[in-house]
């Protein structure tokens, strides 16, 4: 079986994003390095048009290099473990990979085995989002976690206390490895499924929607996030950055939630939002 290496050098600001869009042209393993990320994906699954168009949309943003290599084998796992260190979020919480030694002084200790990067805590929009977890109360409430990634969120929001929630995300390598980490943390609360949020039924209501995506799936789902959200339930939103902010609070007090908090880490915002009594 052939592989490709794809080794892209470009601002750290539009790597994340980048690496978004990777994916949905075929590539399932990313390594970071200090300028940029390589990218590894089975050859015969990656559309290389894609990506060239994506590369090239990118290319006309910010200052890009890539270089395409046919490489024979990948060691996925070697690949991640050289880069995945301990998280520790606040002083309360650790998010570590399984091959780590169990860290019981923290109140919260999160295993993590990701098949991509998103959602291990390294990143900012991760990390903020797992700080206003433990500001929030959790006990006994119900949640919804909108694209889930690696599961994350929900394990928290059950470790938490959370009464039990429902996952979802639209990419089934992400429901398969949000399935293995509930596992990892003897987490049964949860329901996962591979889909979108017209799944969710009408009537159902939550006391917390996480949703870490991005500023345009927020802004067009956001009345779908409202009509979900209890009255007093917490909405946590990340995934965008800070230059988008006024417009996501515009749209948010248009659909009557008002803002608790906002935090900025590396460009990236975080938004704890309600919906009034």
């Amino acid at each position: 079986m052939e592989y490709t290496a794809l080794h892209v050098q470009l601002a750290p600001d539009f790597a994340d994003i980048l690496v978004a869009e990777l994916a949905q042209a075929g590539f399932d393993g990313f390594e970071e390095n200090t300028t940029g990320f390589t990218a590894y994906g089975e050859s015969q699954l990656i559309d290389m048009a894609t990506v060239q168009e994506v590369l090239a949309r990118y290319a006309a943003q910010t200052e890009l290099t890539s270089l395409v290599e046919p490489i024979a084998k990948v060691n996925w796992n070697e690949a991640w473990e050289r880069n995945f260190e301990p998280v520790v979020v606040g002083d309360q919480c650790i998010v570590r990979a399984s091959f780590h030694v169990p860290m019981p002084e923290y109140a919260y200790e999160i295993v993590i085995d990701p098949k991509m990067s998103f959602g291990t805590g390294h990143h900012a929009t991760t990390a903020m989002m797992l700080r206003y977890q433990l500001d929030i109360d959790h006990v006994g409430k119900r949640f919804l976690d909108v694209g889930c990634g690696t599961g994350i969120l929900s394990i928290m929001a059950e470790k938490r206390g959370a009464a039990g929630g429902t996952a979802f995300d639209i990419e089934e390598w992400a429901v398969e490895n949000t399935q293995e980490n509930l596992a990892l943390n003897d987490c049964h609360s949860v329901h996962v499924f591979c889909g979108e949020i017209n799944r969710i039924a009408k009537d159902e209501q939550f006391e917390v929607v996480l949703a870490n995506i991005n500023r345009n799936i927020i802004l067009a789902q956001l009345p779908q996030y409202v009509h979900h959200l209890k009255t007093g339930g917490i909405l946590l939103l990340s995934g965008f950055y800070e230059m988008d902010i006024p417009e996501l609070l515009h749209a948010a007090n248009q659909l009557g939630l008002t803002l608790k908090q906002q935090q900025t880490l590396e460009n990236w915002g975080c938004l704890m939002l309600k919906k009034p009594e």
